[in-house]
C-alpha cells in the first residue's frame, strides 16, 4: 500500500533525477562517488540532495576558475620566459655580429699595421742609406771647399762650421737639414764658378804684401795683378787652397784684361740703371 509520503518522495527524486545525471562526471572528479552510491548515502543520512547538489556544484565552478586562473599565469609566464629567450637569442646573435666584426677590424688593423710595419722598415733601410750617402757628400763638399779661393771660403764659412764633423755629431742633426746645408754650400760654389769674379785683396808675395786686384775665372785659374801694372802673378787650385805664382811679365796683360773687365761691369751697371 502506497502512503501519502511515499509518493511526495518519488516525486521529489523525479524531479531531482536529471540534475544527479548531469553532473554525474563531477561527482566522479570530486568524490569518486557513484550516482546510486551518492543516492542511497543520501537516503540514509537523510541529506537534502538539492543542497548537496548545490555545494558540489559550487565547488566545482571554484575549482575552474583557479584552474583557468593558473591556466593564464601559466601562459602568462610561458610567453615571458618565450620573449625572454627570444630577447637573449637576440643579444647573443648581436654579440656573435659585433665579435665577427670586430675580428674582421682587428684582422684589418692588425694588416694595417704589419704593412705600416713594413713600410717602416723600408724607411729605415733607405733612412740608413740617405744617412751613409750624405755623410759620404758632407766630406766631399769639406775637402772640395779646401781648395776654393779664400773669398769663396769666407762667403760659406757659416754653412762648413754647420757640416758634422764625427758621426757622433751627426746624428743630432736631422737627414734634411744637412743635405740642405751641403747643397747650399755647392750652390755658392757653383754660383762662383760659373762667373768672372774682381776680388781686391793683398796679396804677400815674397817679403812685400802689396794690394792686387784678383780675376777669378770660375774656380779653376785666377790672376792678379796691382793697378799700375808692375807686379802680377797667376793662381790655381790646390788641397790647401789656391797657390800662386808671381809673373811680373804678365802683368800689364793681366792688368789690362782687368781693365777690360772692370769696364763691362761699369757697363752693365749703367745700362741697368
Amino acid at each position: 500500500m502506497t502512503t501519502k509520503s511515499d509518493k511526495t518522495s518519488r516525486a521529489a527524486l523525479s524531479r531531482t533525477a536529471p540534475g544527479l545525471l548531469a553532473l554525474a562526471p563531477l561527482m566522479l572528479v570530486l568524490g569518486g562517488l557513484s550516482l546510486v552510491g551518492g543516492a542511497t548515502a543520501q537516503d540514509d543520512e537523510g541529506a537534502d540532495p538539492v543542497n548537496e547538489i548545490r555545494t558540489m556544484q559550487q565547488e566545482y565552478i571554484s575549482l575552474r576558475s583557479q584552474i583557468s586562473k593558473e591556466r593564464a599565469q601559466a601562459a602568462e609566464t610561458e610567453q615571458f620566459l618565450q620573449d625572454r629567450i627570444a630577447l637573449v637569442e637576440q643579444q647573443i646573435e648581436i654579440a656573435r655580429e659585433a665579435a665577427s666584426e670586430s675580428d674582421a677590424e682587428a684582422a684589418k688593423t692588425a694588416e694595417s699595421i704589419a704593412r705600416l710595419e713594413t713600410e717602416n722598415d723600408g724607411l729605415k733601410a733607405a733612412t740608413s742609406s740617405l744617412e751613409a750617402v750624405i755623410w759620404d757628400l758632407e766630406r766631399e763638399v769639406l775637402e772640395l771647399r779646401g781648395w776654393m779661393p779664400e773669398d769663396l771660403k769666407e762667403d760659406t764659412r757659416t754653412l762648413a762650421a754647420l757640416v758634422p764633423a764625427t758621426k757622433e755629431k751627426a746624428g743630432s742633426r736631422k737627414l734634411y737639414d744637412r743635405f740642405i746645408t751641403v747643397v747650399t754650400i755647392l750652390n755658392q760654389i757653383d754660383k762662383f764658378n760659373t762667373n768672372i769674379e774682381l776680388v781686391a785683396e793683398n796679396r804677400k808675395v815674397g817679403s812685400d804684401e802689396i794690394s792686387v786686384t784678383t780675376m777669378y775665372i770660375g774656380v779653376s785659374h785666377a790672376f792678379y795683378a796691382t793697378d799700375d801694372g808692375t807686379r802680377g802673378g797667376y793662381g790655381v787650385p790646390s788641397p790647401d787652397g789656391y797657390k800662386w805664382t808671381p809673373s811680373d811679365g804678365d802683368a800689364a796683360a793681366i792688368r789690362q784684361a782687368i781693365g777690360i773687365r772692370e769696364g763691362k761691369e761699369r757697363s752693365e751697371e749703367h745700362t741697368s740703371e
